[in-house]
């Protein structure tokens, strides 16, 4: 991944390699997308982007009650 927001690149990227996780099956596996930098362009809303789920940092970290 380049340097900058989370793109339609990174993400074709990331399915390649999840394809590569047993269990995982494209298209029918929920693809989760919780990249550091941001997004562009992709938002997770079932769109046909890849991406099921799209949180930040925050909301990841947010999860969990310190």
């Amino acid at each position: 991944m380049a340097d900058g927001p989370f793109d339609h690149h990174d993400l074709a990227a990331l399915n390649e390699g999840a394809a590569q996780v047993p269990g995982f099956v494209p298209g029918s596996t929920g693809l989760i997308v919780a990249p550091l930098g941001g997004t562009s362009g992709i938002t997770g809303t079932g769109g046909g982007d890849g991406a099921d789920l799209v949180r930040g940092p925050g909301d990841v970290f947010g999860a969990w009650p310190v």
